[in-house]
């Protein structure tokens, strides 16, 4: 199977440029700390339509506030520098499985994913594309979840590894799924028994099988992240051969 040809360009995580500029051959993924971001608070909620901001404020817990306000505020401010747009005019819609699309705007396609402090963006041109964020957990049901989620070959492998990979291998694998299941527009609701990744630490990140259709392997990209110390992420896009970047958002 073709693993990924998202060519990186930089070091993960390099200062943006001044201004933003997206080719057709380009992926920009971008690293968001929610807690400097909230620090602008303010700026972020001037820039959220009146249903987001009643979102926000009807969640519970002020993490969970914090977290919506800067993976959504953030959106919509980048959304804006690379349409040459007001972010606040910025007009979301959604497909039946939630994923978000830009409305009346036609080109730049994203994918949004959070976990514990930490918000991760990708954007691309005129193709889907999917990207997710997973902190590494302990007080989960890794074995259960997995012969729950996983395909047969993935749950083997994963018992097969020793224990102290385990942890890394599962994420590695939740991440990569995900972020396929995202770039398809379906989330949680593409059966993720039915396609196959590699799982082990420090192997290539690949598409392996996919079972509605044996092209799919050949048409995504898959890649892993590096948010940093105790995290894991992958990005899925379609189509091979583009150049990758990877910005650190400071406001």
């Amino acid at each position: 199977m073709r693993s990924t040809r998202v060519t990186p360009r930089a070091p993960f995580w390099a200062p943006p440029p001044a201004v933003l500029a997206l080719a057709g051959d380009e992926v920009h993924v971008w690293r968001v700390d929610v807690r400097s971001a909230y620090a602008h608070r303010d700026d972020l909620w001037r820039v959220l339509a009146k249903d987001e901001r009643q979102k926000a404020t009807d969640l519970l817990f002020e993490s969970d506030r914090k977290r919506f306000v800067v993976s959504r505020g953030v959106l919509r401010i980048l959304l804006g520098r690379y349409l040459r747009v007001q972010p606040a005019s910025i007009v979301f819609g959604y497909n039946p499985h939630g994923k978000p699309f830009l409305v009346g705007t036609a080109g730049v396609r994203f994918s949004v994913s959070h976990s514990h402090g930490l918000v991760l963006l990708a954007f691309v041109r005129d193709r889907d594309i999917g990207v997710d964020l997973e902190h590494l957990r302990e007080d989960l049901g890794l074995d259960e979840i997995a012969a729950r989620h996983f395909s047969t070959r993935e749950v083997a492998t994963l018992r097969s590894l020793p224990n102290s990979l385990r942890k890394e291998a599962f994420f590695t694998c939740w991440t990569r799924k995900e972020a396929f299941a995202k770039a398809k527009g379906r989330g949680l609701t593409l059966p993720f028994s039915r396609f196959e990744v590699t799982l082990t630490p420090g192997e290539p990140a690949i598409l392996l099988d996919v079972e509605e259709d044996i092209r799919e392997p050949f048409r995504w990209a898959m890649q892993d992240l590096i948010p940093g110390p105790g995290y894991v992420a992958a990005l899925v896009v379609e189509e091979h051969d583009l150049q990758s970047s990877y910005w650190q958002y400071t406001g």
